[in-house]
């Protein structure tokens, strides 16, 4: 269950993420549809290992990153790196 949820966060983070990017909705969703979709991230999110949990927060790190980045934010920098260090 926890890696489901993991998988759809980060499915759904990554659809943000692009639309924030000022990408087109279908880059959007075809980036979102490519991750959820295409590879193993299917099988990470229903097996017993917890892959989809640590991709989850290696992206919510990359997000925060961006996000410090953009609005200089020292917040963002410390979330960013403390999700990357989990």
């Amino acid at each position: 269950m926890r890696d489901s949820l993991a998988w759809l966060l980060t499915t759904a983070l990554l659809h943000s993420t692009a639309r924030r990017m000022d990408l087109s909705p279908a880059a959007a969703w075809t980036g979102a549809l490519a991750f959820a979709l295409a590879g193993f991230s299917i099988e990470y999110a229903t097996g017993a290992w917890p892959h989809a949990l640590s991709a989850c927060l290696c992206f919510c790190a990359f997000v925060y990153t961006v996000q410090a980045a953009e609005q200089d934010r020292t917040r963002a920098a410390w979330l960013a790196g403390l999700l990357a260090g989990l």
